[in-house]
């Protein structure tokens, strides 16, 4: 029976979709630059929300290249791992439908808790709830606001978060360092997305796909602490 891994927030842009396409791709391709274990490339489910199917749409372009490029080569291409687009509302009987079949589920929620079935849907489907967010101050806010309304609606399983559009260098981040990582009231990751990468895939997600995992934007060592923590 299928894990389902959902990355989730209610505010929009702090790398949701970057960070669920980069682990979906970590756990097909790991083996080919890092020599560990694959997963089987069949078992991988990703869910995509988002009305104007970004995920979906550069995830669908790449394997295009990749395809094309492999036959190119005369070499076998690399199968995709699965893709599905669904609204909010329809994980539920859609997860229901196909958990047999994967061995992890992946969901890239929207940013806007007000679409029909947000919060009922996580609280119903998710085994591991990872909630990527920024360290500055009124993020942090809405941080913990999303924190309360999904334990209201019933989810009381593990949560994850991990520090996203990050400056090293930055105030807030030196004051998340010292003050508030442990006040998140959550285990969060030591290794971050920073800002210019959660920024840049925005709108070009495929970029960070078309690298092999060692020259990902996003560290391995963030991939492989959100599989830890899956995992345990």
């Amino acid at each position: 029976m299928g894990k389902v891994i959902s990355f989730a927030n209610q505010k929009g842009g702090v790398g949701k979709s970057t960070l669920a396409l980069m682990f979906a791709n970590y756990l097909q391709r790991g083996n080919e630059n890092t020599g560990e274990d694959a997963r089987d490339r069949e078992s991988i489910l990703l869910i995509d929300t988002d009305k104007n199917q970004v995920t979906c749409f550069d995830q669908r372009k790449l394997e295009e290249e990749d395809i094309e490029a492999a036959i190119e080569l005369g070499e076998i291409p690399t199968p995709p791992f699965d893709i599905v687009s669904v609204v909010t509302s329809e994980i539920p009987s859609t997860i229901k439908l196909v958990k047999d079949e994967y061995d992890f589920i992946i969901v890239d929620y929207p940013g806007n808790d007000e679409v029909e079935g947000f919060y009922e849907s996580i609280s119903e489907t998710t085994d591991v709830l990872v909630i990527p967010t920024s360290v500055r101050s009124k993020d942090l806010s809405m941080y913990f606001k999303f924190l309360k309304r999904v334990s209201e609606a019933g989810y009381n399983g593990p949560k994850l978060g991990v520090p996203s559009k990050v400056t090293p260098a930055s105030k807030e981040f030196k004051e998340y360092l010292e003050e508030n990582k442990d006040k998140m009231g959550i285990p969060m990751t030591n290794e971050f997305v920073p800002f210019r990468e959660a920024t840049f895939a925005r709108g070009n997600v495929t970029y960070m796909l078309t690298h092999d995992t060692k020259s990902q934007p996003v560290k391995l060592e963030l991939l492989k602490e959100i599989l830890e923590f899956v995992e345990k």
